[in-house]
């Protein structure tokens, strides 16, 4: 179970890491997330907005 923990503490790192040293990169990758997000939210309503 600890290894686990700690695996999980060294992926966020790296990950922090990566974004500090790739600004850009890391930007982009959160404007991704949060196109697909939008997306998913825009679907769902539509879904909703059928059903009813």
């Amino acid at each position: 179970m600890k290894a686990k923990k700690y695996l999980s503490y060294l992926a966020a790192a790296v990950v922090v890491y990566w974004v500090i040293t790739n600004p850009e990169t890391g930007a982009d990758l959160v404007r991704r997330a949060a196109g697909l997000f939008g997306d998913a939210a825009v679907a769902l309503s539509v879904f909703v907005n059928a059903l009813i």
